[in-house]
Order: structure tokens, then C-alpha cells, then sequence
């Protein structure tokens, strides 16, 4: 388990909304919205100078996409009620806490029809 899978597979549970409709960004141009993209934002090493870190801060881009602004509404409640306070424990991986830190709206008119979106900034604390 890893940053970028914990994520995916909370958004996809706790995101009925988009479903299995959650994508590493872009999404391929076959995905049916409402959907959710991610991306690294950062991620420092796992290794300093000094020892491997017991814990460290990843920044992940959620995007929700949809074609109506109401339809994108109700995916980001769904994805901001995921996100923030999340913690979470597997073997050898933990996220420590979870939140949105930052949004924006996004609208790409190079489709048909026009998609509406909104980025969100995740943060997450993940231990090891």
C-alpha cells in the first residue's frame, strides 16, 4: 500500500457518486462523468539524511468532474466527507490524518459537452 492507492481506493468507496469512475489525471477520454482524477502534488523521500521518516506530508490534486454545476456539487461533498479527517491503517502503512486544504473551479470547454470541475489540494500525513 502506498499514498496514491489509499487514496483511490478511499475515493472509489466512500464516492458513490463517481464509483469506479476514479482515475490517476488525466482520465481516458472514454470515462463517463461524474468522475474523480488525482495527481501528486509532492511527496518528499522516504529517506532523509539522517534515517528513514517515521511520518511525512503528501499533497494530492482530487479533481471531481461533471457536466452540471449541481452534479459536481454533490460529487465534492462526497470527496471533502472522504478526505477530511481521514486516518486509516494498514500493515507497514498508515495515512495519520487527512484534509483539503484549497479548492478552485475548473471548466474545460474543449469537450462536448463542457465539463465543470473543482480541484481540490488533499493533504496527507502517511506513516510507514
Amino acid at each position: 500500500m502506498d499514498a496514491e492507492q489509499a487514496l483511490n481506493e478511499r475515493l472509489r468507496a466512500e464516492c458513490p457518486t463517481a464509483g469506479n469512475r476514479v482515475s490517476p489525471a488525466p482520465a481516458p477520454e472514454t470515462m463517463a462523468v461524474p468522475l474523480l482524477t488525482y495527481q501528486m502534488l509532492n511527496s518528499p523521500a522516504e529517506l532523509s539524511f539522517v534515517a528513514v521518516q517515521a511520518e511525512r506530508e503528501c499533497m494530492y490534486q482530487v479533481t471531481a468532474w461533471a457536466e452540471t454545476y449541481s452534479g459536481l456539487m454533490a460529487l465534492v461533498k462526497e470527496a471533502m466527507l472522504a478526505i477530511n479527517g481521514w486516518e486509516q491503517t494498514w500493515t507497514g502503512f498508515s495515512v495519520n490524518l487527512a484534509w483539503v486544504d484549497n479548492m478552485r473551479d475548473l471548466q474545460d470547454d474543449t469537450l462536448d459537452p463542457p465539463l465543470v470541475g473543482r480541484a481540490l489540494d488533499v493533504v496527507m500525513w502517511i506513516g510507514g
